[in-house]
């Protein structure tokens, strides 16, 4: 689910992103879970397993083919049929230096469970893409970028479902993600994200080692 993103230290310099966790994106690999642990519980899923508000249990480094870091925390919210997927980019450790958000209203299928990955298919299907630039260097890009229709500022969020933006296609171009999606002792987890998960032979074939976390 993703949107994924590939991105740059917070200076004005802007690579290719790619969700995320969605990528998202990722949609970056910090081990989760460690050999003293017990054999996982492993939820039964369906739409209804997700329902309610889940973020990143931590800043998520997403190492990027330049060599730099893009740090992420995701901020997704389920029904039982439908998702509203918020993805926080940054360019330090902490998160504390925001670059850019994105959000991504969708409908989603929970499918076959894939015996080789413990997950579950995880169809996404988009209906709306919306980013907002949060630091000077961004809204250049998406400026240049011809993303969206209206002028860029920091702050403010705009629809760009119909033109993209650097990482993410128009809707009409690439109509959802192609996914994974894993839930052990309580911690939701999606696929490890690729920069084209379009069609279903692009699905992820690996669970990410990041998690969510439900919140109350």
């Amino acid at each position: 689910m993703r949107a994924l993103i590939r991105g740059h230290r917070a200076t004005n310099r802007v690579t290719s992103i790619g969700l995320a966790v969605i990528a998202l994106t990722a949609i970056a690999s910090v081990t989760a879970c460690s050999s003293a642990e017990s054999t996982p519980t492993t939820t039964t899923l369906n739409g209804g397993a997700l329902v309610g508000h889940w973020t990143s249990a931590e800043c998520e480094p997403s190492p990027q083919p330049d060599g730099t870091t893009t740090y992420l925390r995701r901020d997704p919210t389920f029904t039982a049929t439908t998702a509203t997927v918020r993805v926080h980019a940054f360019g330090d450790p902490a998160c504390t230096a925001p670059l850019f958000s994105a959000r991504i209203e969708g409908s989603f299928h929970i499918g076959a469970s894939m015996a080789a990955s413990k997950a579950n298919q995880f169809d996404f299907t988009f209906a709306a893409l919306y980013m907002t630039p949060e630091n000077p260097g961004l809204v250049a890009a998406f400026q240049n970028g011809k993303c969206g229709t209206e002028t860029w500022t920091i702050g403010k969020e705009q629809d760009i479902g119909a033109t993209g933006c650097l990482f993410l296609h128009p809707i009409a171009t690439c109509k959802g993600d192609y996914d994974l999606v894993s839930l052990e002792d309580g911690k939701l987890r999606f696929g490890v994200r690729s920069a084209d998960m379009c069609t279903a032979d692009k699905r992820s074939v690996t669970i990410d080692v990041h998690p969510l976390q439900r919140q109350p």
